[in-house]
């Protein structure tokens, strides 16, 4: 996590290492954030009939780092308040590492078969537990930041399986005290994208696809 103080340093260190092997061309940085609102306001960009309603929806984007995750409010596809909460998708797979037994492999199969299977096992309860965590805190840091604002949408943002997992764990929780039964929680995919980008690998990189979109459209 960058401060204000440690902002510059990064900035000029990062400048020298492009200058050292693409020499003398234009630098401008860009937070993550604007690249996911970007991907966000093209592709999701809600109706009021998607969402029953007849003004644009406020948003939530949730992007899910390896060991911290970012809540960003969006009005009208604006971004107007921002949060972290120290947990991200290496949180899960350490929890079944540690409590259930698994290898990392094996916690990104558990991820997968937890989305369509159920069944009664040492990593399924450490599951289970990484989930209610990963809710509680989800809950608490929103409730925070928003602040008495309506939210009609929840966009998680984050590489699979942890990503679906996350949509899924959100929408089945108890987050009565932030968000009503109307809320629309939902994961975005690497298809989502695909469309609109030369994506040629057999798993795209998500996150690398949404900054890619976003520098497509400052650059034209």
């Amino acid at each position: 996590t960058l401060t204000r103080d440690t902002e510059p340093t990064m900035q000029k260190a990062v400048a020298n290492a492009i200058a050292d092997t693409f020499g003398d061309i234009k630098i401008t940085f860009h937070t993550a954030g604007a690249a996911l609102t970007h991907a966000t306001n093209i592709l999701f960009e809600p109706s009021a009939v998607a969402l029953g309603a007849r003004q644009t929806p406020n948003i939530l984007l949730c992007s899910i780092g390896g060991e911290v995750s970012e809540l960003t409010l969006l009005q009208a596809g604006q971004r107007v308040a921002y949060a972290t909460m120290p947990l991200g998708h290496h949180f899960v797979l350490r929890t079944l590492k540690t409590h259930g037994g698994l290898s990392h492999s094996e916690s990104n199969s558990m991820l997968r078969l937890a989305r369509t299977t159920r069944t009664e096992t040492p990593s399924e309860e450490a599951l289970f537990a990484a989930a209610e965590h990963f809710a509680k805190t989800f809950n608490t840091t929103a409730h925070d930041m928003l602040d008495d604002t309506s939210v009609q949408g929840i966009l998680i943002i984050s590489a699979e399986p942890v990503g679906e997992w996350a949509a899924q764990n959100l929408s089945t929780s108890d987050l009565g005290d932030v968000f009503t039964a109307d809320t629309i929680v939902q994961a975005l995919h690497t298809h989502h994208i695909a469309p609109y980008l030369a994506a040629h690998a057999a798993r795209p990189d998500l996150i690398f696809m949404a900054e890619a979109l976003y520098i497509d459209s400052i650059s034209t």
